[in-house]
């Protein structure tokens, strides 16, 4: 029967040195705020530029089974005649959330582009099969684009 209970002790402390194995690389390997920070910096610089193929780079597979790339960067570029060249990249806030799977973080910005003000919440998704940090959601609302929401 000790001999019984020693076995069991030894199997729990090996699951649970297992689990904290496991839990110990996850972590090692997810995002953190500060790089998706670099990544949207870099994302508002090749708009900025005005580099669309390059900001077309940020986004995810998912995002263009919405919208196909052309017509995301032909959207780009018809903000930026309605908008103005972007002047300034205000970020208003940064939120992560763990979800079953993955990563998603939203950043919301107020910009100022040369005509006016746009808000642009954006977000970034880390898949738990892909290490990868994507865009799965850009939306641009602003009183000078028609159909926005804000007036």
């Amino acid at each position: 029967m000790i001999k019984n209970i020693a076995s069991q002790t030894h199997l729990l402390t090996l699951f649970f040195s297992l689990i904290f194995i496991i839990y110990l690389s996850a972590c090692a390997q997810e995002a953190k705020i500060s790089d998706v920070s670099k990544l949207s910096a870099e994302l508002f610089t090749a708009i900025q530029n005005k580099d669309y193929d390059k900001a077309l780079t940020f986004y995810s597979k998912d995002f263009f089974s919405m919208m196909p790339p052309n017509a995301w960067m032909e959207h780009l570029k018809d903000i930026n005649s309605k908008l103005g060249d972007l002047q300034e990249i205000k970020l208003n806030s940064k939120t992560a959330s763990t979800i079953f799977s993955g990563k998603r973080f939203i950043f919301t910005y107020t910009n100022r582009y040369k005509n006016g003000l746009a808000k642009e919440t954006v977000v970034f998704f880390q898949n738990v099969k892909k290490q990868e940090i994507k865009i799965h959601s850009h939306k641009i609302e602003s009183a000078l684009l028609p159909g926005s929401r804000l007036r």
